[in-house]
């Protein structure tokens, strides 16, 4: 079987350091993607940012933190490295 017919999602991309994107289940039962490092996350402004629990999560924090798909988050990581 080759690789491209395996039946799985991609749910995380290794970045150089100890970060990693992340694919985020929503409450909706949608994804979004994350910039991870281990208690924090990367926000639109490039900045680290502590992550709460998921039941302190704002609409604030979610509009900062998450991105629409892996190639967004990736984008905002390159930016800022």
């Amino acid at each position: 079987m080759s690789e491209q017919n395996i039946p799985l999602e991609v749910s995380a991309y290794a970045l150089p350091g100890d970060g990693q994107i992340e694919r985020c289940s929503q409450r909706d039962g949608s994804f979004k993607w994350a910039v991870r490092r281990p208690g924090s996350c990367m926000n639109s402004d490039g900045e680290w940012e502590f992550e709460p629990m998921p039941s302190s999560r704002d609409d604030d924090f979610m509009a900062r933190c998450r991105y629409e798909n892996a190639g967004a988050a990736y984008t905002t990581w390159v930016r800022f490295n």
